[in-house]
């Protein structure tokens, strides 16, 4: 199937996230925001709630979560970034 495509076709895995930092600490962020708010059960302003009222504040940052928590973000951190960056320094090609 793949010769239809012609000899200067190269099948390539998917690149990582150009923007890692960025990716992770959004991550961070959601995180946080959701263990911030955890306790948060009240549901009936849900059905009030407008979404066009809404505006989010970029600005605002999150308390930090527990220490378990916390220490399983960075220890995530350490091992994606270990692992594309070595996965940056193999060939992408499939060259023999």
């Amino acid at each position: 199937m793949l010769l239809a495509l012609g000899l200067k076709f190269c099948v390539q895995t998917r690149q990582p996230p150009r923007q890692l930092n960025t990716a992770i600490q959004r991550l961070k962020r959601d995180v946080r925001l959701r263990y911030q708010y955890r306790d948060d059960t009240d549901n009936t302003s849900l059905d009030t709630y407008n979404l066009n009222l809404y505006l989010a504040n970029k600005n605002f940052q999150p308390e930090r979560a527990s220490e378990e928590i916390e220490r399983a973000l960075v220890d995530f951190e350490n091992r994606i970034t270990k692992l594309i960056y070595a996965r940056k320094n193999k060939s992408q090609s499939n060259s023999f």
